[in-house]
Parts: structure tokens; sequence; C-alpha cells
């Protein structure tokens, strides 16, 4: 179990991650409001993807379902505590791009932090996004 400032560390470590592959312009974060996040428009529409995968999965339900989830979308062979969900390829291949992307392959922490963000922070119709060259849509 983390503590409060592994899990701010943490969540720090996946943001810049998503900073460095074009998914955020940015991040902040205030003592008393919390994380801000500055959506790009690649990181958006993946969120908004991956925000129904997470609750299709319900990859929240219990700590371990993100590297469960993250082992079955790669055809890996499944430890006896993941229960296999029928997934299609399509969820499995964008599952992996976006892991991929970020770097989080086989990092439990990672992803578990990862799937906390995308449910907590994934824009919604009133997020702004910065699109590079486009005023804020």
């Amino acid at each position: 179990m983390l503590n409060n400032d592994q899990m701010h560390a943490l969540f720090l470590r996946v943001m810049d991650s998503m900073v460095r592959s074009g998914w955020l312009h940015s991040h902040t974060f205030t003592d008393g409001k919390g994380y801000h996040l500055v959506w790009a428009g690649p990181g958006a529409q993946r969120a908004a993807i991956l925000k129904r995968i997470i609750a299709a999965f319900e990859l929240l339900k219990v700590e371990r379902a993100p590297m469960g989830f993250d082992i079955l979308a790669h055809g890996d062979r499944l430890p006896d505590w993941v229960k296999p969900e029928e997934l299609n390829a399509e969820t499995a291949s964008f599952w992996c791009q976006c892991v991929g992307e970020l770097g989080l392959r086989r990092d439990e922490d990672g992803l578990l932090a990862f799937v906390h963000i995308i449910h907590g922070w994934a824009p919604d119709l009133d997020t702004p996004v910065k699109i590079d060259g486009l005023p804020w849509v």
C-alpha cells in the first residue's frame, strides 16, 4: 500500500509520461484543489475511448484489474488471479497502443494510476482541449 506522497509521485510520473507522449500539454497540482490537466487533442481522443474501456471491464473494481487487463490485452500467459474476459482484438490493440505510448506495459502501479487518471480527469464535453495551431476548443 502506497502512502500519499508515494501516490502523488506515481501520479506525477504517469502524467509526465502523458506530456512526453503528447497526450497532455501540461499538468499542475494545487494543494486543496488537486490536479489540473491540460489535454492535447490526441490524448483527449484516447482518454474518451479508454474511459469506456475502464468502465466496461471494471478496471477500478480491484487494484490488480489494470495489470490483469494489460496481460490479457497483450495476449500473455494469464496468472491465476486474472479472470479472462471476452476481449475483442480492436480493444486489445488500442489498449496496447496506449500503454506502449506511455511506457506502462507491465507497470502494475503505473497502470493503476493511469486508469485512475483517465477515470477522474478525462475530458468531457465541457473540458477545453488545446490543439496545436488552433485556439482552445
